[in-house]
């Protein structure tokens, strides 16, 4: 192999390569899981129906004015708890997994009420006040 044709193979390699990292580190919350976008009021607050929780016993919403996206969780008692997915640790989108709520990027793994399972985050997730109207679920945003 000549000089040309294997500087022309590395670099297209250290670009795919590099590509393909981005990839793994991304913002997205989970795959396969829905997000709901929600038009944040002039009260700077959300409002869900709480139909979007009825396959399931939590939901993604994504508010038009905040960064992350919200973690809406019904638990066993009936109450809801809302999370902002933005890790504690370096701000990084958090994931959805069966049991708990994982940052890609270093590791940080919290239970689904926003508490710290394991680090190098040392703080929980920032829960949001909410409240129950009807079929309606409005949530104060940061």
């Amino acid at each position: 192999m000549d000089r040309r044709s294997f500087i022309k193979k590395s670099s297209s390699f250290a670009l795919a390569s590099s590509c393909g990292a981005s990839l793994l580190v991304g913002c997205q919350t989970s795959p396969n899981i829905k997000t709901t976008l929600l038009k944040t009021q002039q009260n700077n607050k959300i409002i869900a129906h709480k139909t979007v929780l009825e396959n399931d016993d939590f939901a993604i919403l994504q508010a038009t004015t905040v960064k992350a996206p919200i973690f809406l969780h019904q638990q066993k008692n009936g109450k809801y708890v809302a999370l902002l997915l933005s890790c504690t640790h370096q701000k990084c989108t958090v994931s959805v997994a069966p049991d708990k709520l994982v940052c890609p990027c270093h590791g940080a793994k919290f239970d689904k009420q926003g508490t710290v399972l394991q680090g190098p985050a040392d703080k929980n997730l920032l829960a949001l006040e909410l409240s129950e109207q009807g079929n309606e679920i409005v949530i104060s945003l940061p």
